[in-house]
């Protein structure tokens, strides 16, 4: 029995609420009325955990889960609600319609029975009685496939489905004590052992979870949920090898049911076996329909992942469509898909789980109250010694560190590299740089993994081939700091001094000619003043005289070959002149360097931009631009080269550039930059 209850506005709601929870209430209304189911959901659960346990709530919750197809989800917010409404005759109906809706029939059959004698008059009751008279019907032969008989079999039965329904709430500890008393009752129920250890598992027992499903595998070598919780309970706990062993087991047991496929899926999925999930998925596609059983979402969401790792990506957004057409309301493949939207050096996907499925949930509450103390402001060598302490009493979570750089979703993702930059273990700083250096997660994220294991001396700076937007490519990495700490002064009398302030004002004030008049007047005082020489150039160009311009810049870089500007200057020179290998070689030196000011990291990112738009390449151009702007904020120089970036990347996108420094493309790339500046 579905729901059928009647959908209530935001404003019919009692007036005993919380103001501001009727107003949110009817902004949910709002968006269940546009179809926005997801977002209704997510706000509302977020009003639950606010406001807890609160009738109006929970009631607009479970008409959401419905609509979205999470029928589990949709029973536990009914079991919550008739748990705070026993009373309630709607409710009970409910819920009786959620376990028939989640295939638990015994519980559904007792549901509707405890329904029928407190309201036998009820309006629905009639409709009650004849779904009940059906269950009841095949009860018989449902109690015959679980393999329970005797006078207490529909006891059992209930149990049973009871320890399912705290799973999936994950109320463990009352899992456990259901399949317990089950056990006591029927000590080679393999169902109920493999619940068990699932309980144990989530409780972070995993010696008890592993004891369980060997136990059950002792009566039933092929055991398929059993095969699958045994490879994922040894994987997570660190024992790699004999995890692909029994994996090897399950992969040989028969496949029969939807929950089958699912359950050696997800262990492969654990695994990191793409091809095997596919050749999976193969069998399943060649099976009858009777063996392929009820449509199950999450088989197909795995189908996707695996599909996604193995670059076949029009096939996976298929089948987290179809996913999605068995369930709208499955969050993990809804953000797969969203992820698979994003630009290619922004995507964190695919993942086939989310980060708390990777670990125990008592571990995860563990991590998650250890985070939180370590705070913003820990000093380096204190993180250091908490973390590395951490990682040694919980030694399985160092080894899925580089699992979850590999495979996890972005809080996963995230998890690792702050934990493995901060413990800086050998083992754990390696990691980083295989994250680093290889194709997984966005590009962002890699960078600050990148520049983490150079300064711990893993990565030597020099050029490397690394994916960057979604192919390889070869980027020089810098091994440099770049501060704002205040340049040295150059050491001039203060005459000179005083000459040269007023030079520069005088030409960023337009007034070229009298900075050239009293900069020549300083290098009268002092010829050797670098920083003279490059200013007076500057003069030059600003009134058009590049000739001369050019021999000052000449004269600096023979006369101070290691002053940065005049490099820069130099380097600048022989691109104008079409010389782009001397040019590269200059600019190259300066990468050497360990230490720059920010002034002068903008002017090596200048002339390399430079350097690359004069070849119409501007993802290398790109590249530089993003490191000049995360070290600089802002000015009207840095502005200009964003903008000519950016319209060197419509340039290209419209087709409108050749691949080399033609003078016909120069001209045709600074025509395109003037209309898009406009």
């Amino acid at each position: 029995m579905s729901r059928k209850q009647k959908r209530r506005s935001g404003k019919e709601f009692t007036s005993d609420l919380p103001r501001r929870l009727e107003e949110k209430l009817d902004e949910v209304h709002q968006l269940v009325n546009r179809g926005e189911l997801t977002q209704a959901r997510q706000q509302l659960e977020e009003l639950d955990r606010k406001y807890p346990d609160t009738k109006e709530v929970l009631h607009f919750l479970t008409n959401v889960h419905h609509d979205l197809r999470d029928y589990l989800a949709y029973q536990g917010t009914c079991e919550r609600l008739l748990a705070i409404r026993p009373n309630s005759a709607a409710f009970t109906l409910m819920l009786a319609g959620a376990y028939l809706l989640n295939r638990s029939p015994a519980l559904a059959l007792r549901t509707f029975r405890q329904y029928l004698r407190r309201w036998p008059d009820h309006p629905r009751a009639a409709e009650a009685r004849h779904i009940a008279a059906g269950l009841e019907a095949v009860m018989d032969s449902h109690l015959a496939l679980l393999d329970l008989t005797g006078a207490d079999a529909m006891e059992c039965a209930i149990l049973h489905e009871e320890v399912q329904a705290f799973l999936a709430r994950d109320l463990h500890a009352q899992a456990r004590q259901k399949a317990e008393a089950l056990l006591r009752r029927r000590p080679h129920f393999t169902a109920a052992v493999n619940n068990l250890s699932e309980a144990y598992f989530r409780d972070g027992q995993l010696d008890q979870a592993i004891a369980c499903a060997l136990r059950t595998l002792g009566s039933d070598a092929e055991n398929v949920q059993a095969l699958s919780n045994l490879t994922r309970y040894l994987y997570l706990s660190g024992r790699w090898s004999e995890a692909r062993d029994w994996a090897l087991k399950l992969q040989a047991a028969q496949t029969t049911g939807s929950h089958a496929w699912a359950k050696k899926a997800e262990a492969l999925s654990y695994l990191g076996d793409d091809d095997g999930v596919l050749a999976l998925f193969r069998e399943f596609q060649e099976g009858t329909e009777e063996q392929r059983g009820i449509p199950d979402a999450f088989f197909h969401h795995l189908v996707a992942v695996a599909c996604q790792r193995l670059g076949q990506e029009e096939e996976a957004r298929r089948q987290w469509q179809e996913c999605l057409r068995l369930q709208p309301g499955f969050d993990l493949a809804r953000d797969n898909l969203e992820d698979l939207r994003r630009p290619m050096g922004e995507r964190h996907g695919p993942w086939a789980f989310s980060f708390n499925n990777w670990l125990p949930v008592n571990l995860l509450r563990e991590v998650d109250e250890f985070l939180k103390t370590l705070g913003k402001h820990v000093k380096d060598e204190t993180l250091h010694r908490r973390v590395s302490d951490f990682l040694q009493k919980h030694p399985a979570l160092a080894a899925l560190v580089p699992v979850l750089f590999e495979r996890g979703d972005p809080a996963g993702r995230s998890f690792a590299l702050r934990f493995a930059l901060a413990a800086a273990t050998p083992d754990l700083l390696a990691a980083a740089r295989d994250f680093a250096l290889g194709q997984h997660g966005p590009d962002g994220m890699r960078s600050e993994a990148t520049q983490a294991v150079m300064n711990a001396g893993l990565l030597p700076p020099g050029p490397k081939r690394m994916w960057m937007k979604g192919e390889w490519r070869d980027i020089q990495l810098m091994g440099w700091e770049v501060t704002g700490e205040p340049l040295p002064p150059p050491r001039h009398s203060p005459q000179v001094a005083a000459w040269t302030r007023e030079a520069v004002e005088a030409i960023h004030s337009g007034e070229h000619v009298r900075g050239e008049m009293l900069l020549k007047k300083a290098l009268i005082e002092e010829p050797d003043g670098p920083d003279l020489l490059n200013a007076l150039g500057a003069a030059y160009h600003a009134q058009g005289r590049d000739h001369e311009a050019d021999e000052v810049v000449r004269q600096t870089y023979e006369r101070f070959p290691e002053y940065l500007f005049g490099i820069v200057a130099m380097a600048q020179l022989l691109m104008r002149e079409g010389n782009l290998p001397e040019a590269k070689a200059l600019l190259d030196r300066l990468l050497t360097r360990p230490r720059f000011h920010v002034s002068e990291f903008g002017a090596v990112c200048a002339a390399q931009i430079d350097y690359w738009l004069v070849q119409a390449k501007p993802e290398g151009a790109r590249h530089w631009l993003d490191m000049w702007q995360k070290t600089s904020r802002g000015g009207a120089v840095l502005h200009s080269y964003r903008n000519r970036v950016h319209a060197a990347e419509q340039f290209v996108e419209a087709g409108q550039g050749g691949q080399g420094p033609s003078q016909n493309d120069l001209r045709r790339r600074d025509k395109w930059f003037a209309q898009r500046a406009k």
